[in-house]
């Protein structure tokens, strides 16, 4: 077609129909019949039981449907019968009519004066009247294909109007793009504090954006904090705040991740314990960590900031996420007696830190720093000049047992046994 490529949806409400046309490229009858034939003859209820209970015809289902797209497929359980005009684009193409009421049978016939494209039309149902409302209509196409790649209007207004960034190069976004479409998929009016544009291609197909917040809704009042990313295949929406994406202790990252390896019909269930899910989560949790990582030893002190609103989620990570604990314990960061109590040190720094007699990694879980600096069970280590991590957080002390050790340093609290018998033998060596 000569016509820019598009979406155009209009709703008759006297005639009980909805109408989808578009400025593609058609279709021949042959890939009609391979396309609807397939749906059509198997009949719409009959086709879900039959992919539903058979462990065989699941691939083959999440081909079909996912190849044609679920959105015809589910228009007959809104619509007593569906109409099609297409034409291909091909040379010398004929235009044809394909039309069946879902309950395994279709005509299909040749038709005149049909431009390239296809015209779809639902007749719809009397107990799905809710979708011939303008608003509803708009509200769903916004929510699910709200970044398609070209213009969709209901009744003549374009109703998605977002661009989907994450298709787009991590340098042709602009810091005022990042904001908008941040403030667009979180809800929220503030600034992002850091984003990444992540893409690859193996050994999954993934394009994704995503965003650390600069407030931590919790520490606000809020409640807990659903999963802020939502899950894409090919820009069309698979499942918002997507809870099973990433790592619970990540849920305050928001973005969009979209994979072209997801088929369009994939159960709840296997959206959340599928092996293509479980495969994103593990690369998806890897890379983020890297990224905050990155950030932190590009800018010390904004990862200070970052860290004071959204550290508890990564001591949730060190305690609940066994398979990236070690990296995950990179991006804490505590109070040392050796410095002001405002700057935070890594665990990496503490040990690079270390004198060579020290052994362990020594912590004191206190109310505050000045009733560690008080105790008599800090004095020793001062005398000893062994640097001490303050730690204040309820969550804290806990974190300190899933750890136990860094680097081969073992972590031990100054007011155990085990920093008595070190003290002992510092003290014998001295």
């Amino acid at each position: 077609s000569e016509k820019p490529l598009g979406i155009d949806i209009s709703i008759d409400a006297d005639s009980k129909t909805i109408t989808f046309q578009d400025t593609g490229i058609g279709m021949n009858a042959e890939e009609l019949k391979e396309n609807l034939g397939t749906i059509a003859r198997s009949g719409s209820k009959a086709y879900i039981e039959k992919m539903q209970s058979s462990d065989e015809t699941k691939d083959a289902a999440n081909t079909i449907v996912g190849q044609f797209g679920v959105g015809f497929y589910s228009a007959f359980m809104v619509g007593d019968k569906i109409t099609v005009y297409t034409r291909s684009a091909k040379p010398d193409s004929e235009g044809y009519c394909w039309d069946s009421d879902g309950l395994g049978s279709y005509t299909l016939s040749k038709a005149d004066n049909v431009p390239v494209g296809t015209k779809i039309t639902i007749s719809v149902k009397d107990d799905a009247k809710e979708f011939l409302d303008k608003d509803k209509l708009s509200e769903i196409i916004k929510k699910y294909s709200n970044f398609v790649g070209f213009p969709i209007s209901v009744n003549g207004e374009k109703v998605n109007t977002v661009e989907a960034l994450w298709t787009k190069s991590k340098n042709s976004i602009t810091e005022e793009e990042h904001k908008n479409f941040y403030r667009f998929i979180s809800h929220s009016w503030d600034d992002p504090m850091y984003n990444l544009v992540y893409q690859a291609d193996g050994p999954l197909s993934i394009r994704s954006i995503l965003y650390a917040p600069s407030k931590n809704p919790e520490e606000m009042g809020f409640e807990r904090t659903k999963p802020g990313v939502n899950l894409y295949s090919r820009k069309v929406l698979i499942m918002p705040n997507a809870e099973k994406l990433l790592p619970e202790w990540l849920r305050f990252i928001k973005g969009v991740v979209d994979s072209e390896d997801l088929p369009l019909n994939l159960s709840r269930e296997l959206l959340q314990n599928g092996p293509i899910i479980m495969r994103l989560k593990s690369i998806m949790a890897s890379r983020i960590i890297k990224w905050l990582q990155d950030e932190a030893n590009k800018d010390p002190v904004k990862y200070g900031k970052f860290f004071k609103e959204f550290g508890v989620y990564v001591k949730e990570g060190v305690c609940q996420d066994t398979d990236n604990q070690k990296s995950i314990a990179k991006l804490l960061r505590f109070e040392v007696s050796n410095k002001e109590s405002k700057e935070l040190v890594s665990l990496d720094e503490y040990v690079e830190a270390m004198p060579e007699k020290q052994e362990h990694i020594y912590f004191f879980c206190t109310p505050n720093r000045k009733v560690g600096i008080d105790s008599p069970y800090y004095e020793p280590f001062k005398k000893h000049n062994i640097n001490v991590m303050f730690l204040h957080h309820p969550l804290d002390e806990f974190v300190m047992g899933r750890l136990s050790e860094f680097n081969g340093k073992r972590l031990i609290s100054v007011d155990s046994k085990e920093a008595g018998e070190a003290l002992k033998k510092l003290s014998d060596e001295a």
